[in-house]
């Protein structure tokens, strides 16, 4: 197996930020679909402001969902919570990813029978030192190893999604823990130059 790769000298390790004023800074990247997941996310933000819990969740890309989603934050009175950028330069999602505590990838099937593979914005967030939650589906479990360089939760499960996440904003040690794992499997199994020069053994018929 050869995985899709991400550029390791863009996607690196820098020292945590700060938490913000208003909180743990949760970061999901990606187009705003069903497949995606942001519903779930965005109650487990609801969960997590019930709790006490303070953070604050900015959702970096678009898509056919976002109406759906901005209505779900009012609902819930999550406007001073949550934060819908739209689609960034890729300068500005590194920046996003650095400032980040943690990146969430809540991906669910779609009605339609959709599934995600392996999202390479979880890859580029374990590339940066970040710790990462995402969903036990499809090829994920090839990238996290839950409890050992990020956190699983069941896909569609907002409460599990709000354990985990505030289990992380308490846990300055677990993030690093995680974070340094992350970083360690992404720079062995899905580093883009090292995975493309893999391709082309394999294509003049070399074995590894």
């Amino acid at each position: 197996i050869v995985h899709c790769g991400v550029d390791t000298s863009v996607f690196q390790p820098q020292v945590e930020a700060k938490p913000a004023a208003d909180g743990f800074n949760i970061l999901c990247i990606g187009t705003l679909h069903e497949v995606k997941g942001q519903t779930h996310l965005i109650e487990a933000c609801r969960l997590l402001k019930e709790r006490g819990v303070p953070f604050v969740c900015h959702f970096v890309g678009d898509g056919p969902d976002r109406p759906m989603l901005t209505e779900q934050v009012e609902r819930a009175g999550l406007q001073q919570q949550v934060c819908f950028h739209g689609r960034l330069a890729r300068q500005d999602v590194v920046k996003q990813v650095q400032q980040a505590q943690v990146v969430v990838a809540p991906s669910v099937p779609s009605r339609d029978g959709r599934r995600e593979g392996i999202p390479v914005v979880l890859i580029e967030a374990m590339s940066s030192g970040r710790p990462v939650v995402a969903s036990r589906l499809s090829g994920i479990p090839e990238l996290v190893d839950d409890q050992v360089n990020g956190l699983l939760t069941e896909p569609g499960d907002a409460a599990a999604l709000a354990d985990a996440l505030q289990r992380l904003s308490t846990d300055l040690a677990l993030r690093q823990r995680l974070g340094q794992a992350g970083r360690e499997k992404v720079a062995s199994e899905f580093d883009l130059t090292t995975n493309a020069a893999r391709l082309i053994r394999c294509f003049g018929g070399e074995t590894e």
